[in-house]
């Protein structure tokens, strides 16, 4: 209807109507198909905890985001938590497992969101992360308590028993 009296999602910002607001009373498809795009969304303020699980990767795409943009709007972990997104839409979204860490995803913070699917088969399925990644993301003895004693021993401790240690920081003076 709005569509029709020549209203636009751009007009939105300028009647300060916000993100919520919009949503609160209009669904999501009725939003697509009035030509939302994502920059107008971002003004409005969509927020991590608006794109609603997996499915919000469809409709960031839908409304014109492209990877670069969803990285540059998922800046931290906690934003993939609030967004709901399990670890293979964030592979889809062009997440890397490094991006993940970099951006807090470690350990603790990937055991602390099992709502959202992150376990160690989900991480290897979406990521394969190979010894340094996972150490990186700090998963070691110190963590095994964490996660799945099976799993962690099979995907995880598989790949990081084979690492040497750097002898640079090893001290190999036994003298004393």
């Amino acid at each position: 209807e709005a569509a029709s009296h020549g209203f636009l999602p751009v007009d939105c910002l300028s009647e300060n109507i916000s993100w919520e607001h919009l949503r609160g009373r209009y669904g999501i498809k009725d939003i697509l198909n009035w030509g939302m795009t994502f920059d107008v969304a971002l003004q409005m303020g969509l927020q991590p905890k608006h794109i609603g699980g997996n499915d919000g990767l469809k409709v960031l795409q839908e409304i014109g985001a492209e990877k670069a943009d969803i990285k540059n709007f998922l800046t931290t972990f906690h934003d993939i938590a609030e967004a709901k997104w399990e670890p293979q839409i964030c592979k889809e979204a062009g997440f890397s497992f490094m991006d993940i860490v970099s951006m807090g995803g470690n350990s603790k913070t990937m055991h602390r969101i099992k709502e959202n699917n992150w376990n160690i088969k989900t991480i290897v399925l979406a990521f394969d992360p190979d010894a340094n990644e996972w150490l990186a993301a700090g998963f070691d003895d110190k963590c095994v308590n964490l996660w799945n004693s099976t799993n962690y021993r099979n995907f995880v401790a598989a790949k990081t028993s084979l690492v040497v240690p750097n002898t640079n920081v090893v001290d190999n003076d036994f003298s004393n």
